[in-house]
C-alpha cells in the first residue's frame, strides 16, 4: 500500500490479517516522522474507506480501521518572513536564475509549485497568469484550483524578459532536459542550499510569509495576489509581525493631536 507521504508497506499482507493495531502504528509512524495532522487523518480516512469497500464486497470479516482516531500531531513550525534586510542581502548576494527565483517569490508571492510551472506566454502585459503548478512530475492546477493573476513590478518584467531571450524554451525556467523542472529536482533544491550561506535557515516557503508581511497594499489585494480565498486566512497564518513595523506604528500614534495626553508628572 502507497500513503500520502510516498512511502509503501514493506512486503504485502492479507487483507484478512490487517489489525487495529498495524494500522495504529503506521499511522503513529507518520506522525512522529513530522507529517501534520490534515496528511495523517486524511491517510486514516482513506484506509478506513478501502477497508470499508473491501468488508462490503465480503473480503475480509470486519472493518479493523472503523474506530481508529488519529494519533496527535506535533505542531508545525511556524514560519517566518524574512527582514527587508535580509531580503536585500538575498538579492545582493545571488545571480542569474537564482536572483530571478528569490525576486520571483519574495516580490509576487508565488509557490515554488508555481515559479517552475511558469510558461513563457504567461508573462502578459497585465501580471503573470498563475494557472499550474508543479506537483510531482505534472502541471496541475493551483492549490485549491485558484487561478490569479499576480501583477509584476517593471524591474521584474525586465529582468525576465532579459532571462527568456536567453533561451527559446516555452518554459520559463526549464529543466535540463527541456520539460518543466520539479520542486524536488536537484538543480532546483541547490538554489535553496547555496542561498543559505547568507539566510543559513532560509527555506522556498519563506518568500510567501515574506511577501505577506511587506505588503503594504490593501488586504483584500494580498489575499487575491496570494491565491486566497480568505483575507482572515492570510493575516493569520501568513503576516507576520515586524518589530520594526511595530515600533513605527507606536510612534506614529504618539504624535497623533488627536490621542488623550498622556499627563506627565515632574
Amino acid at each position: 500500500m502507497r500513503y500520502r507521504d510516498g512511502t509503501e508497506t514493506k512486503g504485502s499482507v492479507a487483507l484478512k490479517d490487517i489489525t487495529k493495531a498495524m494500522i495504529q502504528i503506521r499511522l503513529g509512524e507518520m506522525a512522529d516522522a513530522g507529517l501534520g495532522t490534515v496528511t495523517v487523518d486524511e491517510t486514516r480516512i482513506r484506509i478506513k474507506s478501502i477497508l470499508e469497500e473491501a468488508f462490503e464486497n465480503d473480503l475480509m470479516p470486519k472493518n479493523p480501521a472503523r474506530k481508529i482516531e488519529t494519533p496527535q500531531c506535533k505542531p508545525k513550525k511556524e514560519t517566518r518572513s524574512l527582514t527587508p534586510e535580509e531580503v536585500r542581502a538575498l538579492w545582493d548576494g545571488t545571480e542569474g536564475k537564482d536572483y530571478l527565483y528569490w525576486r520571483l517569490m519574495i516580490l509576487t508571492g508565488l509557490r515554488i509549485s508555481e515559479v517552475v510551472g511558469l510558461d513563457r506566454v504567461k508573462v502578459r502585459p497585465e501580471g503573470l497568469l498563475i494557472d499550474q503548478a508543479v506537483v510531482g512530475s505534472k502541471p496541475k492546477l493551483p492549490k485549491r484550483n485558484k487561478i490569479r493573476t499576480t501583477p509584476l513590478p517593471d524591474s521584474l518584467r525586465a529582468e525576465l524578459e532579459e532571462w527568456l531571450s536567453t533561451h527559446d524554451s516555452p518554459i520559463v525556467f526549464p529543466a535540463p532536459e527541456g520539460d518543466h523542472c520539479r520542486t524536488e529536482d536537484r538543480h532546483v533544491q541547490a538554489i535553496v542550499k547555496r542561498a543559505r550561506a547568507i539566510i543559513p535557515d532560509l527555506e522556498f516557503r519563506m518568500c510567501r510569509t515574506t511577501f505577506a508581511t511587506l505588503f503594504e497594499g490593501d488586504e483584500a489585494d494580498r489575499t487575491s495576489i496570494m491565491g486566497h480565498f480568505d483575507t482572515k486566512f492570510t493575516l493569520e497564518k501568513y503576516r507576520k509581525p515586524l518589530e520594526e513595523r511595530r515600533k513605527q506604528s507606536v510612534e506614529e500614534l504618539d504624535r497623533r493631536p488627536n490621542v488623550v495626553p498622556i499627563k506627565r508628572t515632574a
